[in-house]
């Protein structure tokens, strides 16, 4: 009797105990939930109206000589401040990720573009050109960004701004957090949808797959491994958030193949991106448009050669 009276005592001491916890730390378990749930399928940003500039085509008036065979696309992924590396932003043999660069860095890189008179072109300006279609200045250059990290807002996005540039941010629909949440340049953070609707007017948001940048366990990208069928349902999934903006998508990982080719063909895509190091001409295959990766070891003098350089 006085141990079964020891046991009822003992559980309800620790479920008052263990609901005290809960209530202190209910807002980690929160962030923690949502941080894991993936954005609604059924549901939209609703950036339609602040995404119309994005229809837009600039007359550029050029002169005989003065137009781009080929022009370079560049891509991004993490801006960080340079006072908010830590160790988490260096690999095992403690050298900076490639894909983080210094917010100092990209600064100088896009007063560079201001400086040289490069047209920052906007997709549909790029669209036109890569189908042959349309004359840029022979000084254009696409920017664009992988993932959807928040820094991209909380660093990038005043940058481009106060420069008048825009940019085409590929973003995993599915890691948008519905709700706001304060930047913390050490987490893998991803856009909020006040972080979408707020950038709206520079980025120009289109898909880098709902839920699809990912590897099986063997390695290989799910662009790659999973049917045809499978990559259609995830691209649909993620055209729902975007309010339908197919224009273009940035294969994740730069891996695809001939199936994953013909899933973005039948959605509707009119031009989809890989990373191959190389400038765009119009005679590239739409479908494989190539993009040169902009990463931690680029000297201004890198990113120089990397615009003006030939290959």
């Amino acid at each position: 009797m006085k141990r079964y009276l020891f046991n009822i005592i003992f559980l309800m001491s620790f479920i008052i105990l263990f609901s005290g916890a809960f209530m202190f730390y209910y807002d980690d378990f929160a962030k923690a939930f949502s941080r894991n749930a993936l954005f609604s399928e059924d549901k939209s940003f609703k950036i339609k109206e602040c995404q119309r500039w994005t229809d837009d085509i600039r007359e550029f008036n050029l002169m005989i000589g003065e137009t781009a065979e080929k022009i370079p696309v560049l891509m991004y992924h993490r801006i960080i401040d340079d006072s908010d590396i830590s160790d988490v932003h260096f690999n095992e043999n403690n050298n900076l990720l490639e894909t983080v660069v210094l917010k100092s860095e990209f600064e100088k890189q896009m007063q560079y573009l201001h400086d040289e008179g490069y047209a920052v072109l906007n997709l549909q300006e790029f669209l036109s050109f890569i189908k042959n279609e349309f004359e840029v200045p022979e000084k254009s250059v696409l920017i664009t960004f992988d993932d959807g990290f928040k820094d991209n807002f909380t660093e990038a996005y005043p940058v481009l701004k106060s420069y008048g540039f825009t940019a085409v941010d590929f973003i995993v629909t599915g890691l948008v957090s519905e709700q706001k949440t304060e930047y913390d340049p050490r987490e893998f953070q991803y856009f909020s949808l006040h972080d979408i609707k707020n950038s709206c007017d520079v980025f120009q948001f289109q898909t880098h797959t709902y839920n699809f940048h990912q590897r099986t366990e063997d390695g290989k990208a799910f662009l790659v491994s999973k049917s045809k069928e499978e990559i259609k349902s995830d691209l649909k999934k993620s055209l729902q958030n975007l309010n339908n903006a197919k224009i273009a998508i940035a294969y994740p990982y730069g891996s695809y193949d001939k199936e994953a080719i013909e899933a973005v063909k039948d959605i509707g895509f009119n031009v989809a991106f890989t990373v191959q190091g190389i400038k765009a001409k119009p005679s590239k295959d739409i479908y494989e448009v190539p993009r040169i990766a902009i990463t931690s070891d680029d000297s201004i003098g890198d990113f120089r050669q990397k615009l003006e350089g030939e290959h």
